[in-house]
């Protein structure tokens, strides 16, 4: 089991640990490694019981208490997840986890004052904890307003002033705030520290995406995919990053390579069947990934308007139309959904239905390429 679940088979591991546990029901190892196991699936109340297991098992143990505390705060059940952690604050008067864990619950049952006296009394038992650290600053930003925030980071960088981590939550607080300089100053200064923070390279993508600066966030973006080039999101975050810069065949090679990494990342096969789309190209294999995203999800209205799209540019007419109906139905003041449903409609023989729809779209301010087109095809009805 333990060996399944170093190599991430959670099922296979869960699946031994329990078998374990009926060959041997008071081993002790094997329930708290079930209960770990599942709390990592995050499926609901199942952790409660192996985790009970424990604590019958040894009933003085912190661990087990914090065990089964964790898997009750996971539920929201606050009063059941307090007394085990109180119990194992009894055992362990200065552990910081159980201080930690019991502010959690405070901030779960709004208790904000108790749970700012938790959280500062572990941080004085482990001064160096982000995560008690990051849990202060949220009820600062929350409770007492961002000043509050930035002035106790400051004062935590003035102590430490090598903690990667502190610069990044100091650069996520003035980022909320639109502070948009200062946030990118400190997610340099965390990379400076530590090149190897994979979320500061995000974080400072994301700032240069909000103040449009496209080629600066893609720059960082993959610089976070040198160090986890696996990260499939990313990858596909990429792509749509180049596909926004109307780069079709840098944004095709994102995409193909997040396929390549997870074959049923919808996001990205959607966006690769609109990239042949719009070049007119592999329109058979466009029509297999559109597909496959549209069963994956279905409720999404831009994988429902690229299925309708790549059909569309088939020839596929009457298939296209009731998808771009849903998506206008759906999204009424979206104009490129009025803008593909009345090109769809005058292919079909519509022309009046088709004008009306391409005029809501140029009113609904349909921008770029799509409108010269909407107006040239409008023309050409008169």
């Amino acid at each position: 089991g333990l060996v399944q679940w170093r190599n991430q088979n959670t099922e296979q591991a869960e699946s031994e640990f329990r078998r374990a546990t009926e060959i041997d029901p008071n081993l002790l190892p094997a329930w708290h490694s079930l209960a770990e196991v599942e709390l990592s699936r995050g499926e609901r109340g199942v952790a409660i019981q192996p985790a009970s297991r424990c604590v019958s098992l040894r009933p003085s143990d912190p661990s087990e208490r914090i065990l089964l505390g964790t898997a009750y705060l996971r539920e929201g059940r606050f009063p059941e997840a307090r007394q085990q952690f109180t119990v194992a604050q009894q055992y362990a008067p200065r552990n910081p986890q159980v201080l930690f864990n019991l502010a959690l619950c405070s901030i779960g049952e709004h208790k904000t004052d108790v749970a700012y006296q938790e959280l500062e009394s572990a941080l004085r038992l482990e001064p160096q904890s982000i995560p008690v650290l990051s849990k202060l600053v949220e009820l600062d930003a929350q409770t007492k307003g961002r000043a509050k925030a930035v002035d106790r980071l400051k004062q935590y960088l003035a102590a430490n002033p090598t903690s990667a981590q502190a610069c990044l939550l100091l650069g996520l607080v003035y980022s909320a705030g639109k502070e948009y300089d200062a946030a990118k100053a400190e997610f340099e200064r965390a990379i400076q520290i530590d090149p190897k923070l994979m979320r500061a390279y995000l974080s400072l993508g994301e700032v240069y995406q909000k103040t449009g600066e496209t080629d600066r966030a893609i720059r960082h973006y993959q610089e976070a995919l040198e160090l986890q080039p696996r990260l499939v999101a990313l990858i596909a975050m990429v792509g749509n990053l180049y596909l926004d810069k109307g780069d079709l065949a840098t944004a095709e090679k994102y995409f193909q390579r997040a396929l390549a990494v997870d074959p049923d990342f919808a996001v990205a096969a959607s966006n690769l069947a609109w990239v042949y789309a719009q070049e007119g190209v592999n329109l058979n294999a466009a029509l297999d990934l559109a597909r496959r995203a549209r069963q994956q999800l279905p409720e999404l209205d831009s994988v429902t308007d690229t299925l309708g799209w790549v059909q569309y540019k088939s020839g596929q007419y009457s298939a296209a139309l009731p998808l771009f109906q849903e998506c206008v139905q759906k999204a009424p003041s979206h104009p490129v959904y009025h803008y593909h449903l009345g090109l769809d409609l005058i292919a079909s023989g519509q022309k009046d239905k088709g004008r009306q729809e391409l005029n809501s779209a140029l009113r609904l301010s349909l921008a770029g390429a799509d409108a010269e087109q909407a107006r040239e095809t409008l023309a050409r009805l008169q």
